[in-house]
């Protein structure tokens, strides 16, 4: 039980956007090996706080390619903001660079 709450504790997120309806986006740190990552990530506001998961941006597929964010040589580490639509821009690293992406929703 204590090396759960170790564990635990070492996850950060932070909000940076909420859209008119009620989807957050933001950046958590999380277990990649042995090490603690930024990954940028979605969630709602439906429910308690953290009862709901977070989503990894970078495990979406997308419909177009069918290929993921990390399968397409991206890194993304944090979202930044959302619209009322969906649309989502942040950063992330692609070719060891820190660039920017859009993602639409389908």
């Amino acid at each position: 039980m204590g090396q759960r709450s170790r564990q635990r504790a070492l996850q950060v997120s932070v909000a940076d956007a909420i859209s008119a309806n009620g989807l957050i986006v933001g950046m958590s740190r999380v277990k990649v090996g042995t090490s603690q990552v930024w990954r940028a990530v979605v969630s709602n506001d439906v429910g308690s706080p953290g009862s709901l998961p977070l989503i990894d941006l970078n495990t979406i597929t997308y419909v177009a390619n069918g290929s993921t964010a990390t399968s397409a040589g991206w890194t993304l580490t944090s979202a930044e903001r959302i619209n009322r639509v969906g649309w989502i821009v942040g950063y992330g690293t692609k070719s060891g660079q820190t660039r920017a992406f859009v993602l639409s929703p389908r």
